[in-house]
């Protein structure tokens, strides 16, 4: 049993740990609460019985076994999820934000269960719903300013659930003055908001940014025009707009759908309903020095794996080996396609750098890695460096991870490789649609390396958390990035601190090319 500020909880207890799902951290957000800031937590009467997650946001979503909780869910979202060790008092507390963009996922999905991290890690985790799609960022706000909507409704959810957590969190055993947030691809990218954000200042203390660094934001005009196009899509003119709080969910989302399709313009954090710079909630992109200054006393953890693209390339139809230098660079146009035609020098020259630096790598491993850097490692190498240059800020520590998983036949360094090591379920089946991926892993890792780097990760992202100096669970030393050593530790088949990973002449294309993720 637990207090909260909305009442008491029951949740159920396993040898370790205590543990709470689906419990409310907001008010109900339907109706003529849709597209508002987040109310408090409606008291209830008696003991709430915490025990199954809570509905995600609503959406239609057919992901891999293992990233969806295999719910459409809901409008009223608002719920978290705690797994905290027994007897804790004053423990670090780590929050963790779902990937899926900012379109769908879910906080209770089978992968993100804290259990085994709470455990080895000696931490309090908690796991956050919460609206996302036209709910979380349908921006009104330019069409009727009389009506009271509110923008990136969806961040201002996780500001509630960071208050909550400050509130409510000690009666859980956890340290309110010690807080990490954390995500995962689009949950990087709310990451890097909640950074730029003045509403959610003071909330958290420590940050960890995997594979979702986010630099810039979707512009006023940009998200007026993607509103614009959805009361079209409905059937419905700008004089209508007060009508929208009614419309049915599902015919609400399937308008999104068409609009997002058509609007997307292969942008990944920055399209349509995603977070808009709206000089509000949000006043700055969180490349801008302002941002970078509201969360300078932050400590911060960016990384990326070898082959983010992969799974991307493939559903494009662009995973097929090249056999020339000239297939390399027409798929990386194809892939990366706000590149505009006068990149194209600084394509070849940086194709030819990948070609010299990663000399091991068979052409289709090239192609994949080059690709993956320009649309992931790029920003996070920039906001690392730009960061670090803060002279007195906190420290910033920088990972590449390049542990291979089974994905179709072969073994890659996917995008979301290391959440099965940062949650401990690193013998997950199925989880970029490979059944069998057990024994693959056995039998390609017969002396146990993954899970070795399971206990390092864990170490890492858990002393973190503790005292914001990652350490492995090896004892190897992982000293910070800084602007003239740029220290990057690598997690492999083993752990090791290389200098200047990428080199200054990649450094130097990444940022003339300039494409990547959040951008």
């Amino acid at each position: 049993m637990a207090r909260t500020e909305g009442g008491d909880i029951l949740g159920y207890a396993t040898d370790r740990l205590k543990v709470f799902k689906g419990i409310p951290y907001g008010g109900d957000t339907t109706g003529p609460a849709r597209f508002k800031a987040p109310g408090p937590v409606t008291r209830w009467e008696g003991m709430r019985v915490a025990r199954a997650v809570g509905d995600p946001c609503y959406q239609v979503n057919d992901d891999w076994k293992g990233w969806t909780d295999n719910r459409n869910g809901s409008e009223d979202c608002l719920r978290l999820n705690v797994w905290a060790p027994i007897g804790a008092a004053r423990k670090p507390v780590m929050v963790f934000f779902h990937g899926g963009g900012y379109k769908f996922g879910s906080g209770g999905a089978p992968l993100y269960d804290g259990g085994h991290l709470a455990e080895r890690g000696d931490v309090v985790v908690v796991t956050v719903n919460h609206r996302l799609h036209v709910l979380g960022f349908a921006f009104l706000n330019d069409l009727a300013p009389e009506a009271g909507f509110a923008a990136n409704t969806g961040l201002l959810d996780l500001v509630q659930a960071l208050t909550w957590v400050k509130n409510n969190i000690a009666g859980f055993g956890g340290d309110p003055e010690n807080v990490t947030i954390f995500g995962e691809s689009g949950g990087g990218g709310k990451v890097s908001c909640l950074m730029a954000m003045p509403k959610a200042k003071g909330l958290f203390h420590r940050a960890i940014i995997q594979s979702g660094a986010q630099r810039r934001l979707r512009t006023r005009d940009e998200a007026t025009e993607d509103a614009l196009a959805l009361l079209k899509q409905l059937g419905l003119g700008k004089q209508d707009i007060g009508k929208l709080p009614s419309v049915a969910v599902d015919e609400l989302y399937t308008a999104y759908k068409k609009v997002a399709e058509q609007r997307t313009l292969g942008r990944d954090l920055t399209g349509p309903f995603c977070p808009v710079l709206d000089g509000d909630t949000l006043p700055w992109h969180p490349s801008d020095d302002e941002a970078l200054e509201l969360s300078r006393s932050v400590d911060k953890m960016y990384g990326t794996n070898t082959h983010e693209a992969l799974y991307y390339l493939d559903f494009a139809g662009l995973l097929s080996t090249p056999t020339n230098d000239e297939q390399i660079l027409a798929d990386a146009k194809a892939y990366l396609k706000k590149l505009p035609p006068e990149k194209d020098a600084d394509l070849r020259r940086i194709l030819d750098e990948y070609k010299a630096q990663f000399a091991g790598d068979s052409p289709d491993q090239l192609k994949v890695r080059l690709l993956s850097d320009l649309w992931m490692a790029s920003d996070t190498v920039q906001k690392c460096t730009a960061e670090s240059s803060l002279g007195s800020g906190a420290p910033v520590y920088h990972y590449v991870f390049t542990w291979e998983e089974p994905y179709k036949g072969k073994f890659w360094s996917v995008h979301g490789a290391e959440l099965l090591f940062v949650f401990d379920n690193v013998d997950a089946d199925e989880m970029w649609g490979e059944s069998g991926a057990p024994l693959a892993r056995a039998n390609r890792d017969p002396e146990g390396d993954r899970y070795r780097l399971r206990d390092n990760v864990v170490s890492a992202w858990s002393s973190f958390a503790r005292t914001g100096n990652p350490v492995l669970n090896s004892g190897e030393t992982w000293p910070a990035f800084e602007p003239t050593e740029l220290k990057t530790m690598v997690l492999g088949e083993s752990s090791d601190v290389k200098s200047d990973y990428y080199g200054s002449a990649i450094r130097d294309l990444f940022k003339k090319i300039d494409c990547g993720i959040g951008t």
